[in-house]
């Protein structure tokens, strides 16, 4: 985290005078909301502003395909859309298949500590689910609950801070 700034006042309180004119012409609360606004922005940490990457895709294994598929960080949280089907099938139930490789997320969209995520597959009514891990290294590796699989796996609706 950055330094926090030293030359940052604290407002001076609203008087119950009323709207009165200050030196720049202003009605003291309106110079009031502008101080306050800026000792806000001042003391917030960087996370606190706006930030948006716009949607990136991650770079797939190979043969893996995607529809949408890719990941956005706005602000402190990041979120998935889309869906990745696999290059031929999941393999066997539970069986672990990496899908991006490590450092295949930016950094600033990596999460601190892995997460984990369930997540539906495109067809329901065959049970099939998946448990998403996305890495601090950046990687994204998902296991089937059902064997071979050619179910895609959804992304949409993960999402974790950051």
């Amino acid at each position: 985290m950055s330094a926090l700034p030293t030359t940052a006042k604290a407002p001076t309180p609203l008087s119950d005078s009323g709207p009165v004119a200050d030196a720049a012409g202003r009605a003291s609360w309106v110079q009031d909301s502008i101080d306050t606004a800026a000792f806000i922005a001042a003391m917030s940490p960087t996370s606190a502003t706006l930030y948006d990457t716009g949607w990136l895709a991650p770079t797939l294994a190979v043969g893996s395909g995607s529809s949408g598929f890719g990941f956005i960080r706005r602000g402190g949280h990041v979120g998935g859309r889309g869906a990745v089907a696999p290059a031929t099938n999941w393999g066997a139930a539970g069986s672990l298949n990496t899908i991006v490789a490590a450092g295949g997320l930016p950094v600033d969209q990596r999460p601190a500590f892995a997460q984990a995520f369930i997540a539906p597959g495109n067809a329901p009514s065959t049970g099939c689910w998946f448990r998403v891990a996305i890495g601090a290294d950046g990687s994204i590796s998902v296991r089937c609950s059902v064997a071979n699989s050619t179910e895609q796996v959804w992304f949409s609706g993960i999402g974790y801070d950051v």
